[in-house]
C-alpha cells in the first residue's frame, strides 16, 4: 500500500511542477509484471533458462 501511495504523490508532484520545468521521479526497485516490457523481458529469461518451450 505504501509504495502505491508514494507512486501517486510522485504523479501529483510531477503534475504541479513540470510546469516550471522541474521533473519529479519515483524509482522503485520492483518490477510489475503486467507492463508489456517486464513480461517480455520474463519470457525471454524463461525461455533462455530451458523452462519455457516457446
Amino acid at each position: 500500500m505504501a509504495c502505491t501511495a508514494i507512486e501517486g504523490l510522485t504523479r501529483s508532484l510531477a503534475a504541479e511542477f513540470g510546469k516550471h520545468d522541474i521533473r519529479v521521479i519515483c524509482l522503485n526497485a520492483t518490477a510489475l509484471a503486467d507492463t508489456p516490457r517486464i513480461r517480455e523481458s520474463f519470457q525471454k529469461y524463461a525461455k533462455s533458462a530451458g523452462w519455457l518451450r516457446r
